[in-house]
């Protein structure tokens, strides 16, 4: 019986395995960075959830002031008028200006005439220093009769320390008199700004309304030196911001006939007894 001869394929499916092991590794490698990434996200979340209720909790135990309006505006209108009140005190700026030059001026002099007391005691110690120096090498020449060389040698001495003594107390004599000099300078322009007098005016205003209008009330403090600490005359007058209507005059504070024109008054419909209410509340007539 003859043999029977069989014949069969061999497939190699190791590249196929190979594929498959690596798109499951690609998948397992993209789920842990999934997840990586969503936990880093939720962490993230929590921390700022956190910080919000932190922040919600502050607020919340915060202590808090409850305060009306009307308490608010008392007391604005109070530190106002205290402003008012401390700005009165205060001199102007001309007076400021003139006082401080004047003060400076005098502290100048005053350091210029120091130096010269300090210049003079200065030459006055100087002189018996070099009195008694020369003095003793006077009589070291007197006591070296015998040894010229060492007697030649003193009086060398002596002459430089003479010619010494002698620059010395002419530069001090030079610093003194220019010291003088610009003493007296100082003191004839001091002289000069204390003759000077120009008449001052000073304002001071306070915003308000009447009729309707947004008004200005000034007061002129009248200074005849500007070194004065009280004005010679003050006077008030009111001012609308709008260029139609004219300003309306006060005058001082004993003054009670207020003239305002009668186109004004129609128009605002207003009396004059309403202008004579503002100029009471607000002209700065009391300056002290």
């Amino acid at each position: 019986m003859a043999e029977k001869t069989v014949e069969y394929t061999v497939h190699d499916y190791d590249p196929l395995n190979k594929a498959i092991d690596e798109n499951l590794r690609i998948k397992r490698t993209r789920s842990v960075w999934g997840y990586a990434k969503s936990a880093a996200l939720i962490m993230v979340a929590v921390g700022i959830l956190v910080l919000l209720l932190a922040y919600a909790y502050y607020l919340f135990k915060k202590p808090h002031r409850l305060v009306s309006l009307d308490n608010i505006q008392k007391q604005v209108l109070k530190n106002e008028e205290r402003l008012i009140d401390a700005e009165k005190k205060l001199p102007t700026d001309e007076e400021v200006n003139i006082l401080t030059g004047e003060k400076l001026l005098q502290e100048k002099i005053n350091k210029k005439n120091q130096e010269i007391l300090d210049l003079k005691s200065q030459m006055e110690n100087n002189k018996k220093v070099q009195d008694k120096e020369v003095q003793d090498l006077k009589t070291k020449i007197e006591n070296n009769q015998a040894d010229e060389e060492l007697k030649a040698k003193h009086e060398s001495e002596l002459k430089a320390l003479e010619e010494q003594n002698r620059k010395q107390e002419e530069k001090i004599k030079d610093d003194k008199k220019a010291l003088e000099k610009e003493t007296k300078r100082l003191e004839d322009k001091l002289t000069q700004q204390a003759q000077v007098q120009t008449d001052v005016v000073h304002f001071k205003w306070i915003d308000s309304t009447i009729g309707g209008q947004n008004v200005r009330i000034y007061t002129r403090l009248e200074f005849d030196d500007p070194r004065q600490l009280t004005p010679t005359q003050v006077t008030c007058y009111l001012s609308f911001v709008s260029p139609e209507y004219p300003n309306i005059e006060f005058d001082n504070k004993n003054y009670q006939q207020i003239y305002v024109p009668e186109s004004v008054t129609s128009r605002l419909s207003l009396k004059v007894q309403d202008f004579k209410n503002i100029r009471n509340k607000n002209c700065q007539y009391d300056y002290d």
